[in-house]
């Protein structure tokens, strides 16, 4: 039977204002403690956090899936951050970012979001 890879949840409906480090490259590795995270390119790791739903693969296929089944994320991937100011776009849905209370995170919402709505809780 495949193991399923743990992803953290929040309710998709908060989005944290930070500046983002530049392109982010998502790694999914079933053995480390944080099993889905988001590297910068000096190296700093971001926690990943999805909105209830979403869910991860399994080791064999390292993954995100959302709630409709899509895969949102591979590993490898990278986040390439808008120029223009906007938020980063994830097939579909924004990315904030910030800080939880153990290091640098970023939060993937249901909806796109503006610079205007962030910080704010989003219905």
């Amino acid at each position: 039977m495949p193991i399923p890879i743990r992803i953290l949840l929040f309710d998709g409906k908060s989005c944290p204002l930070a500046g983002f480090p530049g392109r982010l490259t998502f790694r999914i590795d079933p053995t480390a403690d944080d099993q889905v995270v988001a590297v910068d390119e000096t190296g700093m790791r971001y926690r990943v956090y999805w909105p209830e739903g979403f869910r991860g693969g399994t080791w064999d296929v390292p993954v995100v899936h959302d709630p409709h089944g899509l895969v949102v994320v591979r590993d490898g991937e990278v986040l390439e951050i808008p120029v223009d100011g906007r938020f980063p776009n994830l097939r579909g849905y924004s990315v904030c970012s910030g800080a939880d209370q153990v290091s640098p995170a970023i939060w993937v919402q249901f909806q796109t979001i503006s610079i205007r709505d962030a910080g704010r809780k989003i219905n």
